[in-house]
């Protein structure tokens, strides 16, 4: 398996993966992800591909077996809280014919290793309550519970409305 840096030729073969992520996470949280036909436009890979702050790694076996997006991010800190400089996992995806193969967990090792490179003292991502499947593997990689998003649903009236 070989894990390389995207390239803009890569992207009509990645609009399957980024397509089943996305579906995934419109079946997770419908009220939050609307349907899309193409949830990411090739102008948006581009630009992501030419940003120093984004990186976009694909993992090679037997065609491209899945991809992780990275955000490198600072937060200034305070007079309460330090700097934090970290790497954000946007997204990250394996195709279902190669689940179980360790494709997801090569490509996180290769974020670990873009984190030392670019000088980040942290990895953080997001996952749905509901995605235990996602979970259970962040845990068995090392990953910490750190903080939990919670949401109170309000009715509004655009709802209400018949």
């Amino acid at each position: 398996m070989n894990i390389r840096p995207a390239r803009p030729d890569d992207f009509e073969v990645l609009i399957p993966l980024f397509q089943q992520i996305h579906d995934q996470h419109v079946a997770l949280r419908p009220d939050h992800y609307r349907p899309q036909q193409m949830p990411v436009p090739e102008d948006v890979f581009l630009s992501q591909l030419e940003r120093p702050d984004f990186a976009l790694l694909v993992a090679e076996h037997e065609g491209l077996a899945g991809v992780i997006v990275l955000k490198e991010d600072i937060v200034e800190g305070s007079d309460f809280v330090f700097d934090k400089h970290y790497l954000r996992v946007i997204s990250l995806v394996v195709a279902d014919t190669h689940q179980k193969q360790g494709v997801g967990k090569r490509l996180m090792q290769a974020a670990y290793a873009h984190a030392q490179t670019v000088g980040c003292d942290r990895i953080e991502l997001g996952v749905d309550d509901d995605n235990q499947k996602a979970i259970a593997f962040y845990e068995a990689l090392g990953m910490d519970v750190r903080s939990r998003r919670m949401e109170w649903k309000v009715t509004s009236s655009r709802e209400t409305t018949t």
